[in-house]
């Protein structure tokens, strides 16, 4: 006989909240309250909203009328701080945004608060910004090998002198990028140019190492 076990959907964050906000609020009061979700584009915003944040990512918002958030049988930072966790209240409103979730709380007495809670910010952001760094162009530079010299050798090279690496030919070449060693490769002709076909991406012990050296032949 197979055992199977079914699977289990996660809980979103928003998820556990709904529910540990149901349960602080029967704990402090004398009843379960009904809540419901709904989806707002924010056109009509109420003025007099306090906003709350919530600490670290992704950012969220969550805020309710004055009015409403005076009502409420805990104080409406604590309130959020104990349901969905580290935050603080925040002049701060969010822009931007047209897509809200309304978290409405019915309690047994008829009274009614409602939540705004805005989409998480932190992720577009992020992918904004990762956007603007690809753009970036950096030096690629192939290093077949190298070697230092006296000064007066140098001085000594003519057209036709040989210098020696100490790297077999059959040895991965190096690619380097802005100073760093991202990778090895053989070395290849396209289209009658110079390429190279990576083999091996180096370590991240490996990119620190060749930055700290780069970095230290700078300041001699």
């Amino acid at each position: 006989m197979t055992n199977t076990k079914a699977n289990t959907p996660k809980s979103s964050p928003r998820d556990v909240w709904g529910a540990e906000l149901k349960k602080v609020l029967t704990e402090a009061g004398s009843s379960e309250p009904l809540v419901t979700t709904t989806v707002f584009d924010g056109s009509e915003m109420p003025a007099d909203i306090v906003w709350w944040r919530a600490a670290g990512s992704p950012v969220i918002y969550i805020g309710a009328g004055t009015e409403n958030a005076g009502s409420l049988p805990v104080s409406f930072a604590d309130l959020l701080t104990q349901t969905w966790g580290p935050g603080e209240v925040t002049p701060e409103s969010p822009a931007d945004i047209v897509e809200w979730e309304l978290w409405t709380v019915r309690f047994a007495s008829g009274e009614e608060v409602t939540f705004f809670v805005s989409p998480d910010t932190t992720p577009a952001q992020a992918t904004s910004n990762l956007e603007i760094l690809m753009d970036i162009e950096l030096p690629l530079v192939i290093r077949f090998g190298q070697t230092q010299m006296a000064l007066r050798d140098i001085a000594k090279l003519t057209p036709g002198s040989v210098i020696g690496f100490g790297r077999g030919v059959d040895e991965p070449v190096e690619l380097l990028v802005n100073g760093q060693l991202l990778a090895r490769g053989e070395a290849v002709t396209v289209k009658g140019a110079y390429g190279i076909r990576i083999s091996e991406i180096s370590s991240r012990r490996e990119r620190l190492v060749t930055s700290s050296l780069a970095a230290g032949k700078k300041t001699l």
